[in-house]
């Protein structure tokens, strides 16, 4: 056995940003009373509002419920400043009203909440909350129907939708997104209405869910507020008992959905950490031309989590046993550009869905020959709760570029874009996921050799394929692997809950709002990793921080001492997700990599 063992020694400098903002840096949609005393989600967050003798409002961390909530989609806005109807634009394979409907569609109850006006151009639920902090804008699609607000079923279907959803026009006209929720709440058979407008349609099932986490016996509104101070009432949950307060608002034509919170008790969901980012993005604003061509190109003042599309960097879905798996492929800048498979090219946040192939005909100017042209691959898997576009899983991707490799990133079931639900994903799903990735790759004609890099959960999932497909791979790259996942839910323990191993809850909470069902754990129990570490015999890098809680450094530390050649880098007091020294595991993993272009 060959290991090599690196301990850096940068060490952690413990002063912690202050994240407070001063009133000065607030932006104006903050300026009221409303607080936020923590930015982290785990239970500790509390939630105050402009009425004093109110008690806080704790957000809990309780597995989110969705049966006593139902579903409301807001489409009666002028869309003045896009110059045309924002629910009918194109959105993937669809329209802006179509993608954030299939979030929606978890609730068994929904309702398309429409203008009452019956002039399609000109609606009423217009921009009454422009200026009232309603974040993701009131000036929401100009979808119409004329009627004395009764529920039209039947109607949806011409607007693309299902046929369960029920088409709900204004009773009171002209009063804008508040006359919508006021008209939902007092139809729908729910307790609560998650509210959502049509501008939104990176919205997905993980937002709202956290967001149903947010509820208390207390609170009357749940809502998020983003890293900038916004608050996004419309994309909010609103309790049935609200109802009164609704009615004296709009008889006194105070349509502002900000001046609700001067009358009932609301929870703060604060989306302000870098952990956060995934949903915070979510929210992003639509309401100009030059908005939707920011949210396509992804550009780089939207945060470290987006990288701009070019010719260099590539999206598409790959299909695995009928679920979708969202894919980005980067290819080193100006030395090795690839024209996009047939069929494969998309949109962010497109439902599009790609065949597999190649396509040699479609390249465009510059491109190189795939047939001419080779490249190493490094495939990236994210791990528990992540996503690719997490800075860690981005910063592996981007120095896989600059050291001559391309990089595929995936996210897996249940998670980012991708297909399935996070509550029915398990350790074999993303097993199978990963082998149709692998698979995949193995099938572009410009790559030359393939390693696989995965962090966390991804990290054990590497260790797992990596020695399924070891005649196909270079290397293996488990960055913070968590495979004491199995051995721990044999024990009876998962994410530090515990239950009896053999008596399997049908679900376990799993943090921020999330749960996992039964069969995870199951599944979980009968994986063995160790022969799986054992069996790889190729060039291994393992990567961990000392101070990682979530995964404990010994897991590393055991793998290294089982791999017949494993380089093990222990990063000084860093945590899982290497908070505090990013470079040192990017310099890590470029040292390895290159390495491996020389063997």
């Amino acid at each position: 056995m060959s290991t090599n063992t690196m301990i850096t020694n940068t060490m952690v400098n413990n002063t912690k940003t202050d994240n407070t903002k001063t009133d000065d840096a607030k932006t104006e949609n903050t300026k009221n009373d409303n607080i936020i005393a923590d930015n982290n989600l785990a239970g500790n967050s509390i939630a105050d509002n402009k009425d004093k003798n109110s008690l806080p409002v704790v957000i809990s961390d309780t597995a989110a419920q969705a049966e006593d909530v139902c579903g409301v989609l807001l489409c009666g806005g002028k869309s003045r400043r896009m110059g045309v109807d924002k629910a009918s634009l194109p959105w993937g394979s669809g329209t802006f009203l179509q993608a954030v409907a299939a979030r929606l569609d978890m609730f068994s109850e929904k309702y398309l909440s429409v203008s009452s006006n019956a002039n399609p151009n000109v609606n009423a639920n217009a921009d009454a909350d422009q200026d009232a902090g309603a974040g993701a804008d009131a000036d929401a699609g100009a979808v119409s129907d004329s009627g004395s607000g009764e529920p039209k079923n039947g109607q949806s279907e011409r607007k693309g939708l299902a046929p369960d959803w029920i088409v709900l026009p204004d009773k009171v006209p002209d009063c804008g997104p508040i006359g919508g929720i006021y008209t939902a709440l007092s139809t729908c058979t729910a307790g609560w209405a998650m509210v959502v407008s049509c501008d939104v349609p990176k919205v997905e099932e993980s937002l709202l869910r956290v967001l149903m986490a947010g509820r208390t016996a207390e609170a009357e509104i749940v809502y998020p507020v983003t890293s900038d101070g916004r608050m996004h009432l419309t994309c909010a949950l609103y309790r049935k008992s609200l109802l009164p307060v609704l009615e004296q608002h709009i008889a006194a034509h105070d349509y502002r959905l900000r001046s609700l919170l001067d009358k009932c008790r609301a929870a703060i969901v604060p989306l302000d950490s870098v952990q956060d980012s995934f949903l915070e993005d979510m929210l992003a604003n639509i309401n100009t031309p030059e908005d939707l061509e920011n949210v396509k190109t992804g550009p780089e003042n939207r945060g470290r989590r987006e990288i701009k599309k070019d010719k260099s960097s590539r999206e598409f879905y790959l299909r695995d046993d009928g679920i979708r798996i969202h894919c980005k492929l980067d290819f080193p800048d100006n030395k090795y550009r690839q024209s996009v498979p047939a069929g494969m090219s998309i949109q962010s946040g497109s439902d599009s869905v790609s065949v597999s192939g190649w396509n040699s005909v479609e390249r465009t100017e510059g491109d190189c020959d795939p047939g001419t042209q080779k490249l190493p691959l490094l495939i990236i898997f994210h791990g528990f709760t992540g996503h690719m576009e997490e800075d860690h899983i981005r910063a592996v991707a981007r120095t896989a570029n600059e050291t001559g490799y391309a990089a595929l990133r995936a996210e897996l079931y249940g998670h980012g874009r991708s297909g399935g639900d996070f509550r029915d994903h398990t350790l074999l799903k993303w097993i199978s996921n990963a082998l149709t990735v692998i698979d995949y790759a193995r099938s572009l004609p410009f790559v030359s050799e393939i390693l696989v890099c995965g962090h966390s959960q991804g990290g054990l999932l590497t260790m797992l394929a990596g020695a399924m497909e070891q005649d196909h791979l270079k290397a293996i790259l488990p960055l913070s692997p968590a495979w004491m996942i199995p051995e721990t839910a044999r024990r009876g323990e998962v994410l530090g809950t515990i239950f009896e191993p053999e008596k399997i809850p049908e679900k376990l909470a799993a943090g921020k709002g999330l749960c996992l069902g039964g069969t995870y754990l199951r599944t979980a129990q009968m994986v063995e990793v160790e022969p799986s570490i054992r069996r790889f015999k190729k060039p291994v890098l393992l990567v961990h921080g000392s101070a990682d809680l979530a995964v404990p450094v010994d897991c590393s530390v055991r793998a290294a001492e089982m791999y017949p050649d494993a380089r093990l880098v222990i990063i000084p007091e860093d945590t899982h997700c290497y908070d505090f020294h990013l470079d040192q595991v990017v310099e890590a993993v470029r040292a390895f990599l290159a390495e491996q272009l020389n063997r």
